[in-house]
C-alpha cells in the first residue's frame, strides 16, 4: 500500500482538488501494479493533515518500476502546476501486516505515530490477534488494516517531490479501520483502540488519530 497525507495550499484547494480527482489519482490507478486509489478528507480535530490518498498495490516493488520512475521524473504539466499546492505531506509505502475484513467504508479511521520509529512488535502482535478481530465485530465496521515500511529510512528524492514547497516526511506504521457512519466507526475505535488499550499494548506516544470522509476513488482503466 502507498499512503499519502497533505494538507494543501488554501488558495489553491479548490484547483487542487479537481487536479486531484479528475488527473492525478487516475493517472497513478493506471500504472501496472496499482489495484485502487481512493481519497478521503478530515472530518475530526485530530485528523491532520486534511486529506489523505490509499492506493492498495501488487507488491511495493512497483514503486521502484521504470513506469512509475518515469511519471515521478517527467511529471505532466497539470502535476508540476499542482506541486506547489502540497504542504505538510507524507509519503510511505507500506506492506500489509494484518488484515480483516473486506472492502473500503465511507469513513476511514486512520491512526499513526506522529514522527519515525515501528511500534513495540507487541503492538502488531496485539493488534492481529485479538484487537482487529475485534473491531470487526463492531456495529458499522467493514475492515481494518495495519501496514509497516518495509526499507523506506529516507524519503525519496524526485523532480516531482523537489517542486514541492516542503520536504516529504514518512510515517512507518498505520492502522485503518474503514466503515460507514463516521459515529459508529469512531465509537467502535474508542471501544476497541481506547488510549488506555493503545499504551498497555506498545503503541507509544505522539499519536495521531484522524477520521476521514471518502471523497472519490478509481479502479485501473
Amino acid at each position: 500500500m502507498l499512503g499519502v497525507w497533505t494538507d494543501s495550499d488554501p488558495a489553491l484547494e479548490a484547483a487542487f482538488n479537481e487536479w486531484y480527482n479528475r488527473e492525478h489519482v487516475n493517472e497513478r490507478a493506471d500504472n501496472p501494479g496499482f489495484l485502487n486509489s481512493r481519497r478521503y478528507r478530515n472530518v475530526s480535530a485530530g485528523g491532520k493533515p486534511r486529506y489523505m490518498a490509499l492506493y492498495d498495490l501488487e507488491d511495493v516493488s512497483v514503486l521502484q518500476a521504470p513506469f512509475y520512475k518515469k511519471a515521478q521524473e517527467n511529471p505532466a504539466a497539470g502535476t508540476r502546476k499542482m506541486m506547489k499546492a502540497f504542504l505538510n505531506i507524507i509519503r510511505s509505502e507500506f506492506v500489509i501486516r494484518h488484515q480483516v475484513g473486506r472492502g473500503h467504508g465511507a469513513t476511514v479511521i486512520a491512526l499513526r505515530r506522529e514522527g519515525r520509529g515501528l511500534p513495540d512488535p507487541q503492538f502488531a502482535k496485539w493488534l492481529g490477534s485479538k484487537a482487529m478481530k475485534a473491531i470487526l465485530k463492531e456495529p458499522g465496521v467493514t475492515s481494518a488494516t495495519y501496514v509497516e515500511t518495509k526499507d523506506q529510512t529516507e524519503p525519496e528524492e524526485t523532480k516531482e517531490s523537489r517542486m514541492r514547497p516542503t520536504k516529504d516526511r514518512i510515517a512507518d506504521w498505520a492502522l485503518f479501520v474503514e466503515g460507514t457512519e463516521p459515529a459508529l466507526v469512531r465509537a467502535a475505535f474508542d471501544r476497541i483502540l481506547s488510549k488506555e488499550a493503545l499504551a498497555q499494548n506498545g503503541a507509544g506516544n505522539n499519536l495521531r488519530i484522524g477520521t476521514y470522509k471518502f471523497l472519490y476513488g478509481t479502479d485501473p482503466e
